[in-house]
């Protein structure tokens, strides 16, 4: 089988999670040796979300080479790599399945072939997506709680308005001077 590794991190993930691209490529690799596959090429997307695929120019050259017949199998770590989008994975499963393409995933240890394999998948998918909405909502709501304690969001600017002498990280509003 030709197979294809498909690598991708957001910067916040691989500071949180520690899933570097040369981590994800080194341990795919690998199983694509231990399984005795074809390997075929890397794909990364580095520093990009996972939100949609549309804005994600490796996933996107490696859905055409499996529309065009250079890839038939599809390895990644975890599903959350490939997308965080439950509408996104079904359609790429949908892709996979019209070209004759597997995919494997070596954390969840799914095999597509079989329909319980595709249901795990969406399941999983769903968690994921999940996880993504979740994390947008804590960077939101500490982004609210740090600018109402005046810190300041901006590590250059001082916010129009406002003061901040060298080294603070609390900005002050600038009072007008009474005559």
């Amino acid at each position: 089988m030709k197979t294809a590794v498909y690598v991708r991190v957001s910067t916040d993930e691989q500071a949180k999670e520690g899933y570097s691209i040369r981590a994800q490529i080194d341990k795919l690799k690998n199983y694509v040796q231990i399984k005795d596959w074809d390997f075929y090429k890397v794909y990364a997307d580095e520093g990009i979300s996972g939100k949609n695929i549309q804005d994600r120019p490796a996933i996107n050259e490696l859905i055409n080479d499996i529309k065009v017949g250079k890839v038939n199998n599809v390895v990644v770590y975890k599903i959350d790599r490939l997308t965080r989008s439950t509408k996104d994975l079904i359609e790429l499963t949908e892709i996979f399945k019209e070209y004759n393409c597997s995919f494997n995933s070596l954390m969840e240890s799914i095999d597509t072939l079989t329909a319980s394999g595709r249901m795990f998948l969406k399941i999983i998918g769903i968690f994921a997506e999940f996880e993504r909405e979740n994390i947008i909502e804590r960077i939101t709501l500490a982004c609210e709680k740090k600018v109402k304690e005046g810190f300041t969001l901006a590590n250059f600017t001082v916010s129009y308005g406002y003061e901040r002498e060298k080294g603070d990280k609390i900005q002050r509003i600038i009072l007008k001077k009474q005559k």
